[in-house]
């Protein structure tokens, strides 16, 4: 029977291939796995997203994230928009360039899973993802 260890050598592993086959898709796009990060938060927000919100949403600190959304806005990816009730507020809004990047890297995602779906069966897809949510749901309650 696998212990812990193996388990998150496993997961390591898992995780590094799945990087690793990203990684050129990601760079084609334009992007690394922080700012596709940073664009898919700000597009499940549905338009116009405070950084403070954002922040949120990838669960990291307010002052982590200007730095991310000061480069991406540099690249064309985002645009920050003041707030019309609160000028301390920036709002930020994926621009056509940003939307069409995180389209790319969807399409990197997507394909990586088909091809992962030609090689793992439904059901042991099924039970891993069922194992990874209980195993982060335990590594939440614990930390």
């Amino acid at each position: 029977m696998a212990g812990s260890e193996e388990f998150i050598s496993a997961v390591l592993a898992a995780n590094e291939a799945i990087a690793s086959a990203l990684e050129q898709p990601f760079r084609d796009a334009g992007l690394n796995f922080g700012t596709f990060e940073l664009l898919a938060a700000v597009r499940s927000a549905r338009g116009l997203c405070s950084q403070a919100e954002l922040a949120s949403r990838l669960g990291i600190r307010p002052a982590s994230l200007c730095e991310s959304v000061q480069i991406a806005t540099k690249k064309g990816l985002v645009e920050q928009i003041p707030s019309g009730s609160d000028r301390r507020v920036k709002n930020v809004a994926l621009t056509h360039i940003g939307e069409q990047a995180l389209k790319k890297a969807v399409q990197a995602l997507s394909s990586l899973g088909n091809q992962i779906a030609k090689d793992v069966s439904i059901r042991d897809l099924n039970d891993t993802i069922r194992t990874l949510e209980t195993v982060g749901q335990a590594i939440s309650r614990n930390a």
